[in-house]
């Protein structure tokens, strides 16, 4: 069962069965969740960024792809609340079976204030920290393109500075989600006419940085209404949505975000019908998907897609 490359329409016979897939919580460890589709398992935790790994089903066999070293499991047992899966020569592997959605990686859940209530006179010392906070966040991504060269892959990572820094800039995503969190739950959506340009900017990246589904949930509606207002760029609010759409497994609505493999290459979960996607992106005004794949490849990148279904 050998780790092919990424197929637009991977074969329907190493499809994972219907039966395995889900959502699961390592049971070593409940802060990490995965959900197992047809070809690929999803990792989601509250203190990394998320991690896809293409996966082939054979003869009664898992095998995770995408890995420097691919690994092999065989199923020793699979139930409603359980999936024990044992690695060819090594530890058993449980997870824990999710009954149903759960707020997040890290249990929190988010609530938008009314605006109206929201005194204008703390508006400046808000939107001052949500600026500094940005500024913040870009320079440890900017040290990290430098030290990796713009290409985020393993092998780059492992050095112990650069895994230091990652650290770094995790631990700043998390603070930023917790004053996130507290501000929309008072303010409301942070909006252009309030807050101005730079804290709309300011908020879309740092909600994006911070892989927080209910966030992203809660802020959409109001996100949208700002974009009809001319507040949000269409790109924005196609990150927002696809971002979303990633963290949760579905495939992208627009093909505005993508996941980055081990080797740091662009991989975009999409629908098996792209033109689906197409027509989203034309709808909101953005160049087609097919021009952003060019693009990457002119600039030598080599962009993969991922059926989702």
């Amino acid at each position: 069962m050998p780790c092919s490359p990424l197929e637009l329409s991977p074969p329907t016979a190493t499809a994972l069965p219907p039966e395995l897939r889900g959502s699961y919580r390592a049971a070593d460890d409940p802060g990490v969740r995965y959900r197992l589709f047809a070809h690929f398992l999803y990792q989601l935790a509250a203190d990394s960024p998320p991690e896809v790994r293409r996966l082939r089903w054979a003869d009664g066999e898992l095998r995770l792809c995408d890995l420097r070293a691919p690994r092999t499991y065989r199923v020793v047992r699979s139930s409603a609340n359980e999936l024990l899966l044992q690695e060819r020569g090594g530890e058993p592997w449980q997870l824990r079976r999710e009954a149903g959605e759960v707020a997040d990686a890290a249990g929190e859940l988010a609530t938008l204030g009314d605006p109206a209530r929201y005194s204008a006179y703390r508006i400046p010392g808000a939107r001052e920290e949500l600026l500094t906070r940005l500024v913040g966040e870009q320079e440890l991504r900017r040290r990290l393109g430098e030290q990796t060269a713009g290409v985020l892959a393993e092998s780059r990572l492992a050095s112990p500075d650069t895994a230091d820094l990652v650290a770094e800039m995790n631990q700043a995503d998390v603070e930023n989600r917790r004053f996130l969190l507290r501000l929309v739950a008072e303010a409301g959506w942070i909006d252009r006419r309030r807050f101005g340009a730079r804290a709309v900017d300011g908020a879309v990246l740092l909600v994006l940085h911070a892989g927080h589904v209910p966030l992203l949930r809660a802020v959409l509606v109001p996100a949208e209404a700002e974009w009809r207002r001319g507040g949000l760029s269409a790109l924005q609010l196609a990150s927002l949505v696809d971002r979303l759409r990633l963290l949760t497994g579905q495939p992208l609505h627009f093909g505005s975000q993508a996941l980055v493999d081990p080797d740091g290459e662009r991989v975009y979960p999409v629908p098996r019908e792209l033109d689906h996607l197409e027509e989203a992106r034309r709808g909101l005004g953005l160049s087609s998907f097919a021009e952003l794949l060019d693009e990457e490849r002119s600039q030598g990148a080599s962009p993969r897609l991922l059926v989702v279904e």
